[in-house]
């Protein structure tokens, strides 16, 4: 199964951000206990939906690209979109 780890670009992006007062520290911390967040509850989802999450808003593929890849119906692909979406975010609160 394919999965980005979101918590590495996350890093990486910190460090290329060149911030160095204390506000832009605080906030790049904070963004990286949120996306370590999101990395893990998008494990604890099952493949269909984290794989079509991922297509979707990492990849930026639309619903029909998703369904095609996955060799899956339409609908289907915006139920899993759906709930895992639902899903994120019961988990992120």
């Amino acid at each position: 199964a394919q999965r980005d780890n979101l918590s590495e670009v996350a890093v990486e992006d910190i460090a290329s951000d060149g911030g160095d007062d204390d506000s832009s520290v605080s906030c790049s911390i904070d963004l990286h206990a949120s996306l370590g967040k999101l990395d893990q509850c998008l494990t604890l989802l099952d493949e269909k939906k984290r794989i079509s999450i991922v297509y979707a808003y990492v990849d930026g593929c639309s619903h029909s690209e998703i369904a095609e890849r996955l060799k899956a119906p339409l609908g289907s692909v915006k139920a899993w979109i759906k709930r895992g979406l639902a899903a994120l975010r019961e988990c992120m609160t």
